[in-house]
């Protein structure tokens, strides 16, 4: 049972098999009315936070006791700034999803003051985002693994795409994917963008339907002046129509969509009223004959793989960046544990209205800003070799390298763009993502061909696997029948294994360790030994 105690001011929740703490909320915290309605309601609630992260394996490491007093002293720092804001406690036993820093923003809906809120963001800090969402009900028992696909050719390029809910409770991601464009003279150019939504997917749903829309709804024809309706077949009777834009209108018009769709979002009732407090992240590419257009608002993100290595990377827009914290500080905000006001871990994002009411600021000098950054480039056919546009549910796991190497080594085996996506989000799930995981790869002509020698050395790989966990499950050991955590700690050790691939590593191989795990574990309806692993590979 988990027991409180008092250390010096504060009370600390201590677990007796851990024989360490964490700190407690005060209920000074939840205010007046917090004391009078649910203030034992909240404080149950983290005691029952503790007793789920002992009991998902936690490490004691994370309560040693010479970090208390640096635990103690930062939840002061955060509670001496909540103490300066007014707001009222509505339900402090309220249920509150703290999977991820969008959904401590989102609690603000149900009534948590900033204090309560910044104990939660405190915590991510100190066990880990995983390890608190899995305490307070934020993440599936099982992971939902279920793929959505999509591929198409056209305009000289190949895309596939794949998106999987994972862990999360509700799928946020959503996406986009366009051969020709919906305007006159622009049949030749593509758009492709993945949205990943927080505290809910109503902004993330309908950015994917209608960004591009608003992009249009001026003309990028020539000089950004409008252009004459075009017929059924995309042909237009105005010859000026069809002269390409230059750069400068196409970045400016890229802007302008997004500004403009942010502010038509607001008059949504939902949204304007509270109702729903999500927003979302934009990672995209529009593609001319001539030029790549790398879109980004938030922390999702875009490579170019050109070359053989990793030639462009769009930036991440994270509150504790010099740029964005100056606008944060400016507009009468501040950077806590790297997040907007201690809760948005994304300085940048369409929706998220909490944060775009500071009056007498403009929409791109608010707190959190839907100004998206463009750049060009300019196309090298010879040279170009695919584009990947991921959520952070795979860059949590895996470096702009490592899945551009990867996926290169993928392209080697199959030419199934679906086949390579879904191998992406699977290797991800299992080097320990517990986000949404979705991921388009654009393919150009000089991209990576399958090979005989790489399909074969796969193809050895996967019966080398086959055969060793046959073998160590060929006969009970000493301490039984090995459960698949052991299987693949071995495997792990396997000084003669072949190579494994580049950036994907033992966890690229992990659906076919489970296939003969499963195959040959008598006891898997039992003990659940097929289950998903807490350990990441």
């Amino acid at each position: 049972m988990v027991k409180v105690t008092q250390v010096g001011s504060c009370q600390m929740a201590v677990h007796p098999s851990l024989g360490q703490g964490v700190p407690m909320p005060p209920v000074g915290a939840l205010g007046e009315r917090g004391r009078r309605k649910g203030g034992a309601n909240l404080r149950l609630t983290v005691h029952r936070c503790i007793t789920r992260l002992h009991l998902s394996n936690l490490r004691p490491a994370y309560f040693q006791p010479h970090e208390r007093e640096q635990q103690i002293k930062k939840r002061g720092r955060m509670e001496e700034g909540a103490r300066e804001r007014k707001r009222e406690l509505s339900d402090p036993g309220c249920d509150v999803d703290i999977s991820g820093p969008g959904h401590i923003t989102s609690a603000l809906g149900k009534g948590l003051r900033p204090a309560v809120l910044g104990y939660f963001a405190f915590m991510h800090e100190c066990v880990g985002s995983s390890a608190v969402g899995r305490a307070m009900g934020a993440f599936l028992d099982k992971p939902r693994t279920e793929k959505h696909n999509l591929h198409a050719e056209g305009n000289g390029l190949r895309y596939g795409l794949s998106s999987m809910q994972g862990w999360r409770v509700e799928m946020e991601d959503a996406h986009t994917a366009v051969l020709g464009l919906p305007a006159p003279g622009m049949a030749d150019w593509s758009f492709f963008a993945v949205y990943d939504g927080h505290a809910g997917s109503r902004v993330a749903n309908y950015c994917s339907k209608h960004l591009l829309e608003h992009i249009f709804s001026a003309s990028l024809g020539a000089g950004g002046t409008q252009c004459s309706q075009a017929g059924s077949d995309g042909s237009t009777s105005d010859p000026s129509a069809l002269v390409p834009p230059t750069v400068e209108t196409v970045k400016s018009r890229i802007r302008t969509g997004f500004l403009r769709i942010d502010e038509h979002m607001r008059s949504f009732s939902d949204l304007r009223n509270g109702m729903d407090r999500s927003g979302s992240t934009a990672v995209g590419i529009l593609l001319s004959p001539d030029h790549f257009f790398f879109i980004n608002c938030g922390d999702s993100r875009a490579v170019l793989y050109r070359n053989s290595h990793v030639c462009f990377s769009t930036l991440d827009h994270k509150p504790c960046n010099p740029r964005e914290r100056e606008r944060i500080q400016n507009a009468g905000g501040s950077v806590m544990i790297q997040r907007v006001n201690g809760s948005l871990a994304v300085s940048r994002a369409l929706g998220d209205f909490d944060y775009k009411c500071v009056e007498g600021k403009g929409p791109t000098e608010q707190l959190v800003s839907p100004e998206p950054e463009v750049f060009e480039m300019v196309r090298a056919p010879e040279q170009d070799q695919f584009v990947i546009l991921a959520c952070d549910g795979i860059w949590d796991v895996m470096s702009n390298e490592e899945l551009c190497e990867f996926v290169k080594s993928r392209l080697e085996v199959s030419d199934d763009l679906e086949r390579v996506c879904n191998e992406v989000v699977d290797t991800c799930l299992h080097k320990g993502s517990r986000d949404n995981m979705s991921v388009v790869l654009v393919c150009f002509p000089n991209a990576p061909k399958v090979s005989e020698e790489a399909v074969r050395k796969d193809a050895e790989l996967n019966k080398y696997l086959e055969s060793r966990v046959e073998e160590m499950l060929s006969g009970p050991g000493e301490d039984g029948f090995p459960d698949l955590v052991a299987v693949m700690r071995n495997l792990s050790t396997d000084i003669g294994m072949p190579m494994l691939p580049p950036g994907g590593g033992l966890a690229s191989k992990r659906s076919v360790i489970e296939a003969v795990y499963n195959r040959l574990n008598p006891y898997r309806e039992e003990d659940g030994s097929g289950a998903e692993l807490e350990y990441n590979w």
